[in-house]
């Protein structure tokens, strides 16, 4: 049975091409690892949602 997160970060973006790669490393290179990410985009019109679909596919 998968345990169930202890928190969640909800990271808001939009057009953050330019830092959300970062944003995203530097959540999961924390040492407490009882959490989920909520990765909220709001309408960019960059690369921010291609940018966090590839991550979603890596973890």
């Amino acid at each position: 049975m998968k345990k169930r997160p202890f928190f969640s970060v909800i990271i808001n973006t939009h057009n953050s091409e330019n830092t959300i790669s970062r944003t995203i490393t530097s959540v999961y290179e924390q040492t407490f690892n009882n959490f989920e990410v909520v990765l909220v985009d709001d309408a960019s019109d960059d690369s921010t949602l291609t940018i966090v679909n590839e991550y979603k596919k890596k973890i």
